[in-house]
């Protein structure tokens, strides 16, 4: 027989496999002999590459069933019949079916993935446009509530641009502290989806920098509008606001 990579780790302890032997007790013949080694593959799930497997020689186990791999530029529509004629051709009993595209069989084997994957990005998402809406309203809030105090400011004489850049600069302080805390808990929770993810780590740096950055657009803006906003009132207007 022929074994992976993972097989030889697992049972072998990384020793030469070349003439090792083993017993399969389900198997009808006694002993196997290893013959050769190949790389793992992603034969059982796209998202487990290292599993123990061993190829048998097709004369061995007598397969009643057998799988044809086409690779080329071909009509996905005139293949199951090209093939059956070219089968048939050879012995006219033997049955071809079940002819799938490459990207049929991912599509399929990814279905359910796709299905959580979809689901958790819709609640993500709307987690996300509440998590922005709780943010521009909070500032926004904090900000309006200092509308007498720019109109002080402005009245002794303080620059409009140095007032905004004051506002700007604290209200960020307050998402800098938030994105801290929010980014510590995320790393936490993202571990406990490590299952539902393929092909990119629960830590990836890219979506952490584009949520975080995502956010704080949304809190520049609601320190820059309602911020522009009072300072465009008058300061006798603005004094006197409740």
């Amino acid at each position: 027989v022929v074994i992976n990579k993972a097989f030889a780790q697992t049972y072998l302890q990384n020793q030469d496999p070349i003439g090792k032997r083993f017993k399969i007790a389900a198997a009808r013949a006694s002993w196997y002999t290893v013959v050769g080694m190949v790389a793992d593959a992603r034969t059982e799930s796209l998202a487990e590459a290292s599993v123990p497997q061993i190829y048998f020689n097709l004369y061995q186990v007598g397969s009643h069933q057998l799988a044809i791999f086409l690779r080329g530029h071909l009509d996905p529509s005139v293949i199951s019949e090209g093939i059956r004629e070219q089968v048939q051709a050879v012995n006219p009993e033997l049955p071809v079916f079940g002819a799938e595209t490459l990207n049929e069989v991912l599509s399929a084997s990814l279905a359910e993935r796709r299905f959580s994957m979809e689901i958790v990005g819709l609640f993500a998402l709307t987690a996300l446009l509440l998590a922005g809406l709780g943010i521009y309203g909070v500032i926004a809030y904090i900000v309006s509530e200092r509308t007498h105090e720019i109109g002080i400011r402005l009245a002794l004489g303080a620059q409009r641009l140095t007032i905004m850049r004051m506002i700007v600069r604290q209200g960020l302080g307050l998402v800098a502290a938030g994105a801290a805390v929010g980014l510590a808990g995320a790393l936490v929770v993202s571990h406990l989806m490590a299952g539902l993810l393929y092909g990119i780590r629960p830590s990836d740096p890219l979506t952490f920098a584009s949520v975080t950055m995502a956010l704080t657009t949304v809190a520049l803006a609601a320190c820059y509008i309602p911020a522009r906003r009072a300072m465009k009132v008058d300061p006798m207007v603005a004094l006197r606001y409740e």
